[in-house]
């Protein structure tokens, strides 16, 4: 994945992937006026900043489920904002309904209160003059009531209940309090991969007049199977059992010797029927240390 590091913030490091230099080429393209050049460059250098503003607004709703999520222990590893939006990169996901519906929820409720701090320009100016229209004066009330439009969206998009997007997790939280996490997580695969399947449609049709939606559903559809083939793989570790270990030989060399003295074990053990070394991390192998003592 081609991106670039533009900075760090709290602690988190922010880039950029490739995909988001295509945001201004598409901009252009869908304002420019040719005949009327000189309005034109007008339209296009609104839209332009208009599109770095909701740009930015990303970026904080992705901080948002940064900051959530290190409230219940659980550190960023980075944040990526591309065309279709942003990402930010989780060392886990937490198993708990009530975390995973805080920190899915808290991305969304940023943009929430960006909205209600531009409300008290743009609602006004809408009430009076209807949804706002380009035209030769491009001015910050307009500016503000779009930027307070897009807001809006995000929020209604990321609801969406199509897994993994915010409303796709905000949705197997809820269905997790009701069963199984990996049921759930079926479920809400499986649901969101419906509704890429229609944006899939939706945007060759070009219903909505947006490449970008056909990159969403593609980013819906895989991203949520290949969280889905993880959340399996993590599942079955579980659900194995745990070799049989006793103390026979030395240990590598560095290693002292080790018992097993209760549940919740982690450091290394010989496994006689393996005739291997084997690391154990709370109660459960994870891994060989390859050489076998003679």
């Amino acid at each position: 994945m081609f991106r670039w590091k533009v900075g760090r913030l709290m602690g988190i490091d922010l880039y950029i992937n490739w995909t988001f230099l295509l945001a201004p080429v598409f901009v252009l393209w869908a304002t420019w006026e040719r005949d009327e050049p000189i309005r034109a460059l007008g339209h296009a250098l609104f839209f332009l900043g208009l599109t770095l503003a909701t740009f930015v607004c990303v970026i904080l709703h992705e901080f948002g489920h940064a900051r959530m999520a290190r409230v219940f222990g659980i550190r960023t590893r980075d944040i990526t904002i591309s065309l279709i939006g942003g990402v930010a990169r989780l060392e886990r996901m937490s198993e708990k309904p009530w975390e995973e519906f805080l920190i899915a929820i808290a991305g969304p409720a940023v943009n929430v209160v960006i909205a209600c701090c531009l409300s008290p320009v743009a609602v006004p100016f809408l009430l009076s003059l209807g949804s706002p229209t380009p035209s030769s004066e491009m001015g910050a009330l307009v500016f503000v009531s779009y930027l307070f439009a897009m807001n809006v969206m995000l929020v209604l998009f990321n609801m969406i209940p199509a897994f993994p997007m915010d409303g796709g997790r905000v949705l197997r939280a809820i269905l997790s309090s009701l069963m199984d996490h990996l049921r759930a997580t079926e479920i809400a695969t499986y649901i969101g991969m419906a509704i890429a399947a229609v944006m899939g449609v939706l945007g060759v049709m070009n219903v909505l007049s947006s490449p970008a939606l056909l990159l969403i559903a593609f980013f819906i559809f895989t991203a949520g199977q290949q969280e889905l083939a993880m959340t399996r793989r993590r599942h079955a570790a579980l659900a194995d059992q745990p070799i049989d270990v006793i103390r026979v030989g030395p240990p590598p060399s560095g290693y002292a010797r080790i018992q097993i003295v209760e549940p919740g074990f982690s450091g290394l053990a010989w496994d006689v029927t393996r005739r291997a070394w084997v690391i154990w991390h709370n109660g459960r192998p994870v891994s060989t240390y390859g050489a076998k003592p003679e």
